[in-house]
């Protein structure tokens, strides 16, 4: 029943489905540590110019 009820709202709302998939891509980026790492360090380096 369950399943059916997923099956349906994927069919009926296919962005839906898409944009959780690409929510969670994100996520697992953003949650990435070497992303992380990276991100800190440009952002540092950009405070350290605006300084």
């Amino acid at each position: 029943m369950n399943r059916l009820l997923r099956t349906s709202t994927y069919i009926a709302y296919p962005q839906v489905h898409v944009i959780q998939i690409l929510v969670r891509m994100v996520g697992s980026v953003l949650s990435d540590p070497e992303v992380i790492n990276v991100y800190a360090k440009t952002h540092s380096l950009g405070e350290t110019a605006k300084l």
